[in-house]
């Protein structure tokens, strides 16, 4: 599966580049084996601190709604980075981190074709009335409460979550996360509420 684009990702005729941005995904390679899907993800250039973490969790994202379609279980997840680096002004970053304790995804986002295009079409919808700025907290927690895939549940409660935070309704963010069920994502969702650095976020 190519991520680059050469229209748009190449540099122009004199050399020039296209963007500043050039894309670090360049290919997912998927395969079938045993009944599994695996995944091999190639990166040209990957960042430990800004991109290596994001990656991880977007592509194996990926690898278990395709799983879904398919109707296979996900399989093996392997990265390689032919640039594998840290910026040194986020060294700092890396150093002063602490190991934290592995807690366990309980979602399952492997749904058949059909019913995974519903979710995901159903919850990008309630994205947009979370960002509208007439949105109510009744209206918040009707769309976080809807009927819907339990994995899907909980990534509304979360978006939910954040659209409470933005509006400085604490009780609401409170609420939000009570209901989801899914440890990691409770656990994520409380440390980013709690982040000094996103106060004003």
């Amino acid at each position: 599966m190519q991520i680059w684009d050469p229209r748009t990702d190449l540099p122009d005729a004199s050399g020039v580049p296209a963007s500043a941005d050039v894309p670090c995904n360049v290919c997912s390679l998927l395969k079938v084996r045993g009944g599994r899907l695996e995944w091999t993800q190639i990166l040209r250039s990957n960042d430990l601190f800004l991109g290596v973490p994001y990656n991880f969790v977007q592509f194996t994202s990926l690898q278990e709604v395709l799983a879904g379609w398919l109707q296979l279980e996900p399989g093996e997840y392997v990265q390689f980075s032919d640039s594998l680096h840290v910026y040194h002004r986020d060294f700092r970053w890396l150093v002063q981190s602490q190991g934290v304790t592995s807690t366990e995804n309980t979602d399952k986002i492997a749904l058949p074709k059909p019913e995974s295009d519903a979710a995901f079409a159903d919850l990008e919808s309630d994205m947009l009335v979370l960002m509208n700025d007439s949105l109510t907290q009744v209206g918040l927690e009707n769309i976080a409460l809807r009927k819907r895939p339990r994995a899907f549940v909980n990534f509304a409660l979360v978006l939910a979550a954040y659209a409470a935070k933005k509006r400085g309704w604490a009780g609401m963010v409170r609420e939000m996360l009570g209901e989801c069920s899914n440890p990691v994502l409770k656990e994520l969702c409380s440390k980013w509420c709690q982040s000094p650095a996103l106060a004003s976020a």
